[in-house]
Parts: structure tokens; C-alpha cells; sequence
């Protein structure tokens, strides 16, 4: 039993001298694989540090032209509110003031008969970019024809 004991015991010293020469040899190798690592980090932060001011010159454009975009869009609502209250007006209405502010918009209109007051109404109604119509005030010029000057508010969308 000792002879066996002995045996085994030097073929464990003889494994584990391998396994330290292993690790101290695998050293070297992971050694160099850190330094290339470290200079890789220090190339990539100094590419990094000098593409800041391209990258912050990039956001402020891109701000920039999203402002404008907003600033255009803006500008164009007007011309697209006209032009649809221009094509709800029916023939026998003709507008004699118009007021836009943001989202809310007044007029005043000389309207020749009921039936245009109908039309006019029903089309505003039913346009996709009105919200609310609401009549402020309606007056008949005279008695005898069926002239009337009305006051018009509507939301718009």
C-alpha cells in the first residue's frame, strides 16, 4: 500500500507540475492579449474623442432641421385652412372678414339666401379639418329680402 501510495503520489506532483507550467507559460499569451486589448481601448476612445465635435455638430444640425420642418408646416396651415373653407363656400355667400388664430378661426359673410346658409353649414360640418362650427350672430339687412350678415366661429382640428 505505501508502494502504491508513493506511485500515485509522484504521478499527482508530476500533474500538477504540468498544470503550473501551463498556467505560468499561458501567462505570456494572456498577457499580450491584454496589452493588445488596452491599446485597442486607448485607439477606439481617442477615435471616439475626436468624433465628439462631428457627432455634436451632427445632433445640432438634425435639431435644426427639425425645427425648420415645424417652422414650414406651420407656415403652410394657413394656406390649407383658406383653401378648404374657400372650396365649402357655396355660390350666394361671400366673406367679408376672416380672422385665424392657431386653432380657432372667425369670420363674417354676406349670405344671400337660407338655402346657401344650409349648404354652407352642412359642408362645414362634414370637412375632415373643422372640429366645431358655432354661429354667433345672424341679422337680415331688411325685412323684404333675404340677405344676412352672419358671424362664424369654428375649432379647427
Amino acid at each position: 500500500m505505501l508502494l502504491w501510495v508513493t506511485a500515485t503520489g509522484k504521478h499527482v506532483i508530476i500533474i500538477v507540475n504540468f498544470i503550473l507550467i501551463a498556467s505560468f507559460l499561458s501567462r505570456f499569451y494572456f498577457d499580450r492579449v491584454l496589452s493588445d486589448l488596452n491599446e485597442s481601448i486607448k485607439v477606439k476612445s481617442e477615435i471616439i474623442k475626436q468624433n465628439s465635435s462631428f457627432e455634436a455638430d451632427y445632433k445640432t444640425l438634425q435639431n435644426k432641421i427639425e425645427d425648420i420642418k415645424k417652422i414650414t408646416s406651420a407656415q403652410n396651415r394657413p394656406i390649407q385652412i383658406i383653401s378648404e373653407l374657400a372650396s365649402l363656400l357655396p355660390p350666394g355667400i361671400n366673406l367679408n372678414s376672416f380672422a385665424l388664430n392657431n386653432k380657432e378661426a372667425t369670420f363674417q359673410a354676406r349670405i344671400d339666401s337660407e338655402d346657401s346658409l344650409t349648404i354652407f353649414l352642412s359642408n362645414l360640418n362634414s370637412s375632415k379639418i373643422i372640429e366645431n362650427v358655432t354661429i354667433e350672430s345672424i341679422e337680415k339687412q331688411n325685412v323684404k329680402d333675404q340677405i344676412m350678415n352672419a358671424s362664424f366661429k369654428i375649432i379647427i382640428i
